[in-house]
């Protein structure tokens, strides 16, 4: 199966940016009876409904996740990559291109 596979390093990246600037309005919507058509829970934590009646609902922490992506973004400005290390970055580059022409042709 030909699929664009990413590096758990940059799902998390993705994952990170997620928690840090999605809406989490969804959520409150569920807890008080309405019916978002494709509810976005990804920033939930926990939800639950209290016995006198309330709810609780705890988000993943917004400010650490931007802490989180900012150590990340700092690490690459200060990694130098060497001659090798880009010469084999573009010889994997080379590879992934060729690994998708080839399931494209053969998807016809």
């Amino acid at each position: 199966m030909c699929t664009g596979q990413k590096s758990s390093y940059e799902t998390a990246k993705q994952g990170l940016k997620r928690l840090a600037f999605e809406q989490s309005s969804d959520a409150i919507k569920i807890m008080t009876g309405k019916n978002p058509k494709k509810p976005n829970l990804f920033n939930v934590e926990s939800m639950k409904m209290l016995k006198g009646g309330g709810f609780e609902v705890k988000f993943f922490d917004r400010l650490k996740a931007l802490e989180l992506l900012s150590e990340i973004e700092e690490q690459e400005k200060n990694l130098q990559p060497s001659s090798n290390d880009v010469l084999k970055a573009l010889e994997k580059t080379v590879q992934i291109l060729e690994h998708q022409n080839n399931c494209a042709e053969n998807e016809y």
